[in-house]
């Protein structure tokens, strides 16, 4: 199975509501047994605040929300 993300990708997440909106990069992407992707993901925003070890399902790149926003 191919790596969802690669270190540096941007993406955004609505896991928690208050990132809902935040762009995040991608520091770290990992195979994992014990999620539903089987990917994990570790991720800082703009301030730097890590976010670790979320389920890759959670994250939405950049580049496919603004496609997703020029169809609509």
């Amino acid at each position: 199975m191919k790596k969802p993300f690669e270190p540096g990708d941007l993406v955004t997440t609505h896991f928690y509501p208050v990132q809902k909106n935040r762009t995040r990069t991608v520091v770290r992407c990992y195979r994992s047994i014990d999620c539903p992707s089987g990917w994990l993901v570790d991720t800082k925003d703009d301030r730097g605040k890590m976010l670790k070890a979320l389920d890759a399902k959670w994250y939405k790149p950049i580049v496919q929300k603004l496609q997703d926003e020029c169809i609509q």
